[in-house]
């Protein structure tokens, strides 16, 4: 990686979880109970109620087309054996896209639930998600004797890049599973830059960072922290950011960290900003207040 001098970095937000994120209490109850060996994921529709031993129930809260793209893969990283889903009550075309997505992202590890043997003993009730309470571990002030197998922090992409990384790695997952899958960020090219900064500071999850390094600043993207709000490239000074398609989980996985642009800048020998270095000695702030000490003119104006 590039030796760096400066970094402008900024508090990444994509790392706090929002109160709406359903999967997060759920990965956490089941790591703090024992695992089942599988998991049958039902919407909220579903009269499903019983399971025999060692299959947990795990009932969306509404209908299976609004469940994240990660869901099955979180839980198979944790552990579980494997994830079957039942079909919508309702036949929604939605939740069987849905459905065939999550087989596609983790085939063989994923499929349609086909109903249950005979059974006399019935495994631990239906877990509804965004109605589960914190472990009694938790509420006590115990701590786990384990550590997850990998970290619950962040948002739902964050987590299941993670997770099928685990997998790939446990040799659970081929290589080249699904790789065209998207996950909701866009990947980024720059053809005019400044290297001001104006798209580190309004990108809300901290996905781009300009790295100062000698006589150059190389804008780079962290394609894992995009969330596609497009923030920066409507506010980009020099309209010079577009979009160039959907980023893939071959990109997340493959290639995360990608550098989008390099700049030849210099220090201002007034305030020290980077900046250009066909703009001379001085930044354009400082040109600007060198014209107009009173400030009676727009910064760009001749």
């Amino acid at each position: 990686m590039i030796g760096a001098v400066r970094v402008i970095m900024h508090v990444r937000v994509g790392s706090l979880v929002s109160d709406s994120d359903q999967i997060r209490p759920l990965l956490r109850w089941l790591f703090a109970h024992d695992l089942p060996k599988a998991v049958v994921i039902t919407c909220a529709h579903s009269e499903l109620k019983r399971s025999p031993r060692g299959v947990q129930i795990i009932s969306w809260s509404d209908c299976l087309s609004t469940a994240p793209i990660g869901l099955p893969a979180q839980l198979l990283a944790l552990g579980i054996e494997h994830v079957s889903v039942e079909s919508c009550a309702l036949e929604s075309v939605d939740s069987t896209e849905k459905i065939q997505q999550w087989i596609e992202l983790t085939p063989s590890l994923v499929s349609q639930f086909e109903g249950f043997d005979r059974f006399l003993r019935s495994g631990d009730a239906v877990l509804t998600c965004g109605a589960i309470a914190l472990p009694r571990r938790v509420l006590l002030g115990l701590s786990v004797a384990e550590k997850p197998p990998y970290s619950f922090v962040g948002d739902d992409v964050d987590r299941t890049v993670r997770a099928l990384e685990l997998l790939r790695e446990q040799g659970r997952l081929s290589a080249s599973s699904a790789l065209n899958r998207s996950l909701g960020g866009h990947r980024l090219g720059i053809t005019t830059c400044t290297a001001c900064g104006v798209c580190v500071r309004a990108c809300p999850h901290d996905a781009l960072e300009i790295i100062d390094a000698g006589t150059s600043s190389t804008v780079v993207h962290h394609r894992g922290r995009c969330r596609g709000e497009e923030r920066c490239v409507s506010l980009c000074p020099e309209k010079g950011i577009w979009i160039q398609g959907d980023i893939e989980l071959r990109d997340l996985l493959e290639h995360e960290v990608a550098e989008l642009r390099v700049v030849n800048t210099t220090a201002c020998e007034k305030c020290g900003a980077r900046h250009p270095v066909d703009e001379g000695q001085y930044c354009k702030v400082c040109q600007f207040k060198a014209r107009s000490p009173f400030g009676s003119i727009t910064l760009g104006h001749n």
